[in-house]
């Protein structure tokens, strides 16, 4: 018979062969861990550094929103005190002068008037100057670039403004502008004042609430100019016809649309139904 097998010996050799195999499995999942506890720093770096640069970002985005929302309009407002100031010590020493107006020399207007407006404004379709000499009117020249021109406003959109002369940036940084090119609010042609919806002092903010029928005055050197609203619209950057001369005496107000952006421009165009030269530059249409 077989004698059986020595147990120290075959059964001494087994539990050392598992053990390696053991000890190669722990030395491999100890391996595999370390590499992972080397590899999750790159990672958690790449995100930090992933996270951090999108922090910044946005941090850099608000301080400029922050900029243009708030501190332009802060410094626009700042600025509405001191040109006020001005345009009284403008106004007080100013020497108006006494011209005549033409109505041939403008083109007829493309805005249509109509007979509900006139009812509205309480005026005399039938008025016609009473010889055949051109109307007197007092003439106004506008002011050096930057100065201020005279106060807008128009309670239903929230409009009160110094106006300052110029088309550029710097002056639209005070608020509202008066364009140079075109004619003194209440003297004949088409004065034009621009302003922004949503950064250095939004003026024009509430444009679009003017309506048809709604009234803007704009006080200037000679007296206040009252405007009733014709028409809005909204148009093109290129649509520059919104400026041309027109015969009679007319206010346009123009601003970006729609708001923090500058893909169309939302128009408003009234008409003079008021003020020192109102009834003479009526009267010759």
């Amino acid at each position: 018979m077989t004698l059986p097998s020595d147990p120290g010996s075959g059964h001494g050799h087994h539990r050392h062969h598992g053990h390696h195999r053991h000890s190669g499995r722990h030395h491999r999942s100890r391996h595999h861990r370390r590499h992972h506890r080397r590899s999750l720093p790159k990672t958690a770096l790449a995100l930090r550094i992933v996270g951090w640069t999108a922090f910044a970002g946005a941090l850099c985005l608000g301080g400029f929103l922050a900029y243009q929302l708030w501190y332009t309009n802060m410094q626009a407002g700042r600025a509405q005190n001191g040109l006020e100031s001005e345009f009284v010590e403008r106004a007080a020493a100013a020497a108006p002068t006494v011209g005549t107006y033409e109505p041939q020399a403008f083109d007829l207007s493309p805005i249509v008037v109509t007979p509900a407006l006139d009812v509205a404004a309480g005026l005399d379709t039938g008025l016609l100057p009473e010889d055949d000499r051109p109307p007197s009117i007092v003439v106004e020249k506008g002011p050096d670039i930057g100065r201020p021109i005279g106060a807008i406003s128009a309670p239903e959109a929230d409009i009160d403004w110094v106006v300052v002369e110029g088309s550029s940036l710097a002056e639209l940084a005070f608020g509202a502008v008066h364009i140079p090119w075109t004619p003194m609010p209440g003297q004949p042609g088409n004065a034009v004042i621009s302003g922004h919806r949503t950064t250095h002092g939004a003026p024009f903010r509430h444009i679009d609430r003017l309506q048809p029928g709604d009234l803007i005055t704009v006080t200037t050197t000679i007296g206040t100019h009252t405007f009733q609203v014709v028409e809005t619209r909204v148009v093109k950057p290129t649509d520059t016809w919104v400026m041309d001369q027109w015969r009679g005496a007319w206010l346009t107000l123009t601003s970006c649309h729609p708001e923090f952006t500058a893909t169309q421009r939302w128009v408003v165009i009234s008409r003079l139904i008021d003020g020192p030269n109102a009834e003479a530059i009526r009267g010759a249409i």
